[in-house]
């Protein structure tokens, strides 16, 4: 029987491969998995080697600041991608002003970031002179980042090789600088200047990507344009902060309540919990354009993709969380070491929190179609009411693995169970792709 539904998944594969309409897209999501594996591959070992070099101490400095400057970097995103995808992709021979005016309103939303950043960790943690340092670089960084919108258009056209490319060959070579960092024994704030490196090469690298293609007509500033973009992406935006908050709050929080060597120790299980999600978004951005369009053109055929969607990245995440907890006593061990040895049970309780990830992203495929951005945002806040209030719980007594267990749950109300009263509709499909045999009989 098992192999018979395997035949009928080799089946279904072939057939969609075969399509006309979906080979593009197969090709451009291959492209944005290949880039994300790079990420997931290099961040693992050279995240590892950065943290036994570093300890649990310096480490939890490090991480705080990427978590501080995290929900900055959402806004100077200001949650821009899904509309101009979409956009993008139902008026190719708008893409200048819509790219032209992303970039320029990305550009000054960065400015204030960085500014707002360094204000507030300096209030925070006066005479931290080094933790300023380390904010300040990664603030700059923002501005660099702006140039994301490139990407942007290049995925939409299924032109994501260059992009793929481009990127990676930056995040290359920043990772080879990291090693030469350990090497030589350089201090902490060094490898927030690699992270403010790696935007700047990245920026350069998609710059010479767009003139192989660049978008039909000049890049143009249009008030009207900017004006809805911000109309619709602000609750969006809203939601984006709401979802980072969610995703850090528990490493600030954690390092208030038990220091930075609980944070060190917490936060190298995470990379290998959160690496799964690289391959999620870069799945969701590849499926974006076409479920938008469909949308729009069958609305038949639009359910039917979405409740395939919901299936694929619900089982996806449950076998990708399946092999992380039995593989983490000996990966960890080998990877970090005896200082690192409570990592692993943190590890193998918030890997869970993925399974409701991916089948929230999932979901997003339908909010941003739909164009219903408050369900976005009013998810992330429950998530992070519902986060805030299990680690103020669970933390003071149980430390990261209370925060493992925190984001489990916030995961599962966010993702999943918060949708029966947002979207009825939606929470049906949810419940319907934990189904196995349904996807395999599609």
């Amino acid at each position: 029987m098992i192999a018979r539904y395997f035949l009928k998944l080799r089946v279904l594969i072939y057939s969609l491969s075969a399509r006309p309409y979906l080979r593009s897209l197969l090709v451009n999501a291959g492209w944005l998995m290949a880039d994300r594996l790079l990420r997931v591959l290099l961040g693992v070992f050279i995240g590892a080697w950065v943290a036994r070099y570093l300890g649990p101490e310096n480490y939890g400095e490090l991480a705080y600041v990427v978590a501080f400057l995290s929900i900055f970097q959402a806004l100077s995103a200001l949650s821009l991608e899904g509309v101009l995808v979409r956009d993008v992709a139902q008026g190719i021979d708008r893409a200048g002003r819509l790219i032209g005016t992303a970039l320029y309103l990305r550009l000054a939303a960065s400015v204030f970031a960085c500014v707002a950043a360094c204000v507030i960790v300096y209030l925070l943690r006066p005479g931290d002179t080094r933790c300023l340092l380390m904010v300040g670089m990664l603030g700059i960084g923002m501005l660099f980042q702006s140039t994301d919108v490139i990407e942007i258009w290049l995925q939409s056209q299924m032109k994501g090789g260059l992009s793929v490319t481009a990127k990676a060959l930056a995040y290359s070579f920043a990772s080879v600088v990291k090693v030469f960092l350990i090497v030589y024994e350089a201090p902490v704030w060094a490898f927030a200047f690699v992270l403010l490196l790696d935007a700047i090469l990245a920026a350069w690298a998609l710059v010479f990507a767009y003139q192989r293609y660049p978008t039909p007509s000049y890049w143009l500033w249009d008030d009207l344009v900017a004006r809805s973009m911000l109309r619709e992406a602000f609750p969006f935006l809203l939601a984006s902060m709401a979802m980072v908050a969610l995703a850090r709050i528990d490493q600030v929080l954690l390092r208030q309540l038990s220091g930075d060597h609980a944070l060190g120790v917490y936060s190298t299980a995470l990379p290998f919990s959160s690496v799964s999600q690289m391959l999620a978004v870069a799945a969701f951005v590849s499926l974006l354009p076409r479920i938008s369009s469909l949308r729009l053109s069958d609305e038949l055929m639009y359910f039917r993709r979405l409740q395939q969607c919901l299936a694929l990245f619900l089982w996806a995440g449950v076998l990708i969380a399946g092999i992380v907890f039995l593989l983490a006593d000996q990966f960890l061990s080998i990877l970090l070491g005896e200082a690192y040895a409570d990592s692993v049970s943190i590890l193998k309780i918030h890997v869970f929190s993925n399974i409701f990830y991916f089948l929230g992203l999932a979901r997003n495929l339908a909010t941003v179609a739909d164009r219903r951005p408050l369900i976005a945002l009013w998810s992330a806040l429950t998530g992070l009411m519902v986060n805030v209030v299990a680690l103020l719980i669970l933390v003071p007594r149980f430390g990261g693995v209370g925060a493992a267990w925190a984001a489990v749950v916030a995961s599962a109300c966010s993702s999943f169970l918060v949708q029966s009263l947002l979207d009825p509709n939606v929470f049906r499909m949810q419940l319907r792709a934990f189904n196995l045999l349904r996807l395999l009989k599609a």
